[in-house]
């Protein structure tokens, strides 16, 4: 299996003649520093911007030397082996440093610099000036730029990043740090190193850092930029063969950007179906649409959901691998264009353009992304569900809808654990809605309609919900065993029935619209049960049998009979019947 380590280096391409920077924060605040003479050797040098992250306040093995009490420019001395910096690959003895999460070391001893290093947190982003070798080329190899819109707000007066370059420096206007926990750090696209094209629709491709700056401070509660990234390319993935491991760098909360499908049922390969727009998947330049996830963190994704995936990646947080089978390795590339897809992000989802009722939350939200389809036979069934509000909502999130043209159906998205929709027990990530309180919202309702249609219903949503029953092969005859995974949201939906006598049979008396059992389409009414995971049920009376089904764990397997003559499928004297969620 090939291994491609992607270290945070994000390099800016751009000459530079002098070691230092001005450095203005997005607040109007300068930080006092001013912008230097040219540095009289006039050498070339070029910027590049390199965040390092780190667990637990471990140093990051850098050695500085050089300050204004040193007389010199502050630079990397020495770097410690097998510290986070070293492993990086990133830097290199000699190195000039300009800047330390945006603040100038221009005019600090060498103790302030070090300071600096010290107190930077687990995250850290370093401005540098290197010196470009002879035969490096303008243009970089191995580099794709590309460029995005996004919209921040401003939080405590700041938009959380800094900003350097400009026109007077001869660089362009670059985002030089962005604050953990900000506005900007959780939108998850903007990196330290990404060029600013536009900030409100204004081009700031040549005008100057304090420019630039008088442009964000003169937004309103937010601001649009236009920003321009670099992509990693590795041409030698296309000749690889087989799986490769991909391990990536991410700090705590932060989102990767993918969003996966597929493996709706266990056993099924799950797939990449979307990665966002300059995040971290898209930036490493490893992970495309319909690439094959194999595992993640060493978990094999063999017996997971796409629920379970995304859960796994929302626990991980520093080092994250991946295992992938590349798309062009694949034999069946999957069509993906009629799927939806879970992000990696499983928080409380919200429409900040929906209408809300004064003195209420917001009880659920209609996005573009969700949960996807699978591909296996089935048909569809309808049941209507009913689930009163809890303090938050109903505990589950929709997306789909009418869109100008473009119709998609609204289906269930993320359904919450503890909530309503979970404890109800019948729905499923991948349902799709008909009806929202006695409203038809099937291929005519947009997002906002469907929302407002749930808001009117104040604390009691009324749902009609179409869900897929696997169209099982099973025998008609004889013995077989079932295998079926309990989940957050599904009950397993199972009555029973029997006597009190243990020589009597244990069989299914009902299942459960929208429960496991339903779903899987193997199960029938008069299905006699012979043992549940290895235990017989011939010597065993129906209380008995009962407590073994509700104690049998998330994993239960049930031994069927058919060649038993059939059974009634309601209760009937001398019997009892016991439901088992």
């Amino acid at each position: 299996m090939a291994k491609l380590l992607l270290a945070c280096l994000k390099p800016l391409t751009t000459d530079d003649d002098a070691g230092s920077t001005p450095r203005t924060t997005t607040n109007g605040s300068p930080d006092g520093y001013q912008s230097s003479a040219a540095s009289s050797s006039q050498e070339r040098r070029k910027v590049a911007y390199v965040e390092l992250l780190r667990r637990s306040r471990e140093p990051f093995g850098i050695g500085v030397e050089g300050g204004t009490d040193r007389h010199q420019p502050a630079h990397i001395a020495h770097l410690r082996p097998g510290g986070v910096a070293d492993k990086s690959q990133a830097l290199q003895t000699g190195d000039r440093i300009l800047s330390i999460n945006g603040t100038s070391t221009e005019h600090l001893m060498r103790s302030e610099i070090a300071a600096l290093l010290d107190n930077a947190g687990n995250v850290v982003n370093l401005e540098i000036a290197y010196e470009a070798s002879p035969d490096e080329e303008e243009d970089e190899s191995g580099v794709l730029k590309k460029t995005a819109f996004l919209t921040l707000t401003r939080e405590r007066n700041s938009f959380g990043f800094t900003i350097s370059g400009g026109s007077k420096e001869r660089r362009p206007i670059t985002v030089s740090h962005v604050a953990v926990g900000s506005s900007a750090f959780r939108h998850g696209v903007l990196k330290a190193g990404d060029r600013v094209l536009q900030i409100n629709g204004s081009d700031v491709t040549a005008v100057s850092q304090l420019e630039a700056v008088t442009l964000l401070q003169s937004s309103d509660d937010t601001c649009t930029l236009e920003i321009e990234y670099d992509i990693t390319v590795h041409d030698e993935l296309l000749e690889s063969r087989g799986p490769l491991q991909v391990d990536l760098i991410k700090p705590k909360g932060a989102s990767l950007g993918i969003s996966l499908s597929g493996a709706l049922h266990l056993g099924q390969p799950m797939y990449i179906s979307k990665v966002k727009e300059a995040g971290i998947a898209e930036r490493c330049g490893a992970l495309h649409v319909r690439d094959q996830l194999v595992s993640i963190n060493g978990v094999t994704l063999d017996n997971k959901t796409i629920r379970d995936a995304v859960r796994l990646l929302a626990r991980s947080d520093f080092n994250v691998r991946l295992e992938i089978i590349p798309a062009h390795n694949l034999t069946i590339v999957p069509d993906l264009s009629q799927e939806e897809a879970l992000s990696d992000t499983l928080s409380r989802l919200s429409d900040p353009h929906a209408p809300h009722l004064p003195g209420r939350q917001s009880q659920l939200s209609v996005t573009s992304s969700g949960s996807g389809g699978h591909h296996m036979l089935c048909h569809p069934e309808t049941m209507r569900v009913q689930l009163k509000s809890d303090d938050i909502g109903f505990g589950l999130s929709l997306h789909g809808g009418v869109s100008g043209k473009r119709y998609r159906p609204i289906k269930i998205a993320v359904i919450e654990d503890g909530g309503p929709a979970a404890l109800a027990g019948v729905l499923q990530v991948g349902d799709r809605i008909i009806s929202l309180n006695g409203v038809n919202v099937d291929g005519v309702a947009t997002a906002h309609q469907a929302l407002k249609l749930v808001q009117e219903g104040g604390d009691v949503l009324d749902m009609e919900v179409i869900f897929d029953v696997t169209d099982a092969v099973v025998p008609t005859s004889g013995t077989f065993d079932v295998k079926m995974v309990k989940t957050s949201s599904l009950n397993l939906g199972i009555t029973i029935n029997g006597s009190d006598k243990r020589e009597d049979n244990i069989w299914i008396s009902s299942l459960k619209k929208g429960g496991i059992a339903c779903r899987m389409g193997t199960l029938k009414p008069g299905d006699v049960i012979l043992a549940i995971n290895g235990q017989s049920m011939q010597n065993c009376n129906l209380r008995e049998a009962a407590h073994a089904l509700r104690n049998a764990g998330d994993v239960v397997t049930l031994t069927i009979s058919k060649e038993c003559c059939e059974r009634p499928t309601t209760g009937c004297k001398n019997t009892r019947a016991h439901h088992v969620a």
